[in-house]
């Protein structure tokens, strides 16, 4: 039996990165999204070693013997290598090559790209060694809350641009479906997340010399919205704008109510 991996890739680290697999045996061919299948070969000896040519991608390879492929049963993130198939693997090896680059670079971006341990998602959080080294701008949470707007409708019209679907489970985390997704689509819009990353970086410190006095006004909103409230708040409404006009139709609503009661009085 062979696993086939990114050559980019220590064997040991696939797990911690979820990169994909390929695993090959006598019986079938099977794609683990995420590595999981092959916690239990982790500290063995490999009988032999490789590398493959697997649809114009130059993979590594380590054998093992044959009984240890008779555990992996195909679920929702192992299945049978074919070409439809073979583009996931190719999306999933992607964005965990991309959170290896954001590991292994000396400059980090605000926010860094990960993999998902389940499906086919892409997340986007806050990068923890970006917050340490600049954390003037994060100890202030209102600013904090005030720049995870900024960046969640950011996010949102390059997704809408891409027609990809986003969701935010909880504060400054954003996943992105990618499972129905083209290899070549997904690589565009990581690439031009990663520019939009980039500028959004560079932006921080300008953005906070503009809030800091102003977003004091603020003080009573965000001390009556806990966080969540206020996360649901942004994801359900597409815009500022939209928000607004439901305030608007709920003062003027208030105000009929209320006409209405001191009419019988």
């Amino acid at each position: 039996m062979k696993v086939l991996f990114d050559p980019n890739f220590v064997f040991n680290e696939l797990i911690e990165y979820h990169a994909p697999v390929i695993i090959q045996s006598r019986e079938r061919n099977l794609i683990d999204l995420h590595s999981l299948s092959i916690i239990n070969f982790l500290g063995l000896a490999p009988t032999t070693k490789g590398s493959s040519e697997v649809n114009d991608l130059i993979l590594l390879w380590l054998e093992f013997p044959d009984e240890l492929a008779t555990d992996i049963k195909p679920n929702p993130n192992v299945f049978e290598l074919n070409d439809e198939n073979f583009e996931k693997f190719k999306i999933s090896n992607h964005i965990s090559l991309k959170h290896l680059q954001h590991t292994l670079s000396t400059s980090k971006r605000m926010l860094k790209i990960e993999n998902s341990v389940d499906n086919l998602y892409m997340l986007i959080s806050l990068c923890t060694e970006y917050v340490l080294q600049n954390r003037q701008f994060f100890e202030d949470k209102k600013f904090e809350v005030l720049l995870e707007i900024l960046v969640f409708f950011e996010i949102k019209r390059l997704t809408e641009s891409y027609n990809l679907s986003l969701h935010m489970p909880q504060p400054f985390l954003f996943q992105i479906d990618l499972s129905k997704t083209r290899y070549e689509t997904a690589y565009k819009f990581i690439n031009d997340f990663e520019k939009l990353s980039e500028y959004l970086t560079s932006k921080v410190g300008e953005l906070f010399s503009i809030a800091k006095e102003k977003i004091r006004i603020l003080d009573r909103l965000f001390s009556s919205v806990d966080r969540k409230s206020l996360t649901k708040l942004i994801y359900t409404f597409s815009s500022f704008e939209e928000i607004i006009s439901d305030l608007e139709y709920l003062k003027n609503l208030v105000g009929q109510l209320e006409s209405c009661i001191r009419e019988k009085r």
